[in-house]
């Protein structure tokens, strides 16, 4: 594994602001920084539990030395950057955004526009900490990973700004009525990966988890690893909750697609440029080096000499997505006075 001089800390959770004016990058990056540190309430969240918030500061400190071995910069997040929400008190109008294409509904979710990582109920109780500190892990990911945005414009109101990239997630505004985007399958395989390894190595060690472990182990006594045995209690809650029968629940695994497509392409990568890799997890540090850094450049020659240069566009037309730009309007930014 390649060794890296320790980064200093980053003060918002925005890696770059894209615009041609150097004044206003510095004015948008500090008023950033400011709503980082200092978070709305929300009416439709409620407060964590001591054994929440324990949970949480637990895997933040374990975070820090767990990005910073790829490279990446540390964001320092505070409790006030993750929001649970009653799923009582969410506004009807609210649902529609935490469904997936599919009409499943989310457990969580990361809004770069507001910096803050959201996890969902109905009932998130001490007994089900396990499975929901999965979650706040893979969203910290998404947090801790590259994100930018361009300026749409800056008025007397405040700057209006579009999303650029987030880990992956490459997003295009060119056309009028549709903003599309591109590699999110990557990011969310890639993000889980760095999930799936975060709880094996670090949740055995976090002493709110013990008791939760244990009764896992009980529930899912063939699944050895801890990473396992919590996407499998994710996959079940998700698949009760739509009215799968118990025969139905199987193995859980959190984006299987997305990561079985993901391990084929380290794996062909390694086997085709064994001179350059020791093995297949030095192809996967190159991969999540580029996931934190924003720099896809050593992913995109891998792909090219293994595939062939037209791989990376093709790759791109098959993951497209588009979103109606009336539904994902720029996020407006009140900034701070120069």
């Amino acid at each position: 594994m390649p060794s890296f001089e320790k980064p200093p800390q980053k003060e918002s959770a925005i890696n770059r602001i894209v615009t041609k004016n150097k004044e206003d990058e510095e004015q948008i990056c500090a008023t950033l920084e400011e709503k980082f540190k200092n978070q709305e309430w929300y009416d439709f969240e409620r407060d964590k539990t001591p054994k929440e918030v324990a949970t949480f500061e637990q895997i933040n400190t374990h975070m820090q030395d767990f990005v910073e071995r790829f490279g990446a910069t540390y964001k320092p997040v505070t409790m006030d950057n993750v929001h649970i929400m009653d799923a009582q008190k969410i506004p009807h109008e609210m649902w529609s955004s935490l469904k997936t294409d599919d009409g499943i509904l989310i457990n969580g979710e990361f809004f770069s526009e507001v910096q803050s990582m959201f996890i969902v109920g109905p009932s998130i109780k001490n007994e089900d900490l396990l499975g929901y500190a999965h979650i706040y892990v893979h969203e910290l990911l998404h947090l801790q990973s590259f994100n930018s945005f361009e300026v749409n414009e800056i008025d007397q109101d405040g700057a209006k700004l579009k999303p650029r990239r987030s880990g992956f997630t490459v997003y295009s505004h060119k056309e009028e009525e549709h903003i599309r985007c591109f590699f999110s399958d990557m990011n969310e395989a890639m993000t889980q990966e760095l999930t799936r390894r975060f709880v094996e190595e670090f949740f055995p060690d976090i002493a709110e988890l013990e008791d939760d472990i244990a009764s896992h182990k009980e529930l899912f006594p063939h699944l050895a690893a801890v990473d396992q045995m919590t996407e499998t209690w994710f996959m079940t809650q998700r698949k009760k909750r739509h009215g799968m029968s118990k025969t139905q629940w199987g193995k859980g695994n959190v984006y299987a697609p997305e990561r079985q497509k993901l391990h084929k392409t380290i794996a062909e990568i390694y086997q085709k440029n064994s001179d350059q890799f020791a093995n297949e997890n030095d192809v996967f540090q190159v991969f999540a080096q580029s996931y934190f850094s924003g720099n896809v450049l050593p992913i995109a020659r891998l792909i090219r000499k293994t595939y062939g240069k037209d791989a990376l566009r093709t790759h791109a037309q098959h993951t497209q997505k588009e979103l109606l730009k009336k539904n994902c309007p720029p996020h407006e930014l009140e900034l701070n006075e120069k």
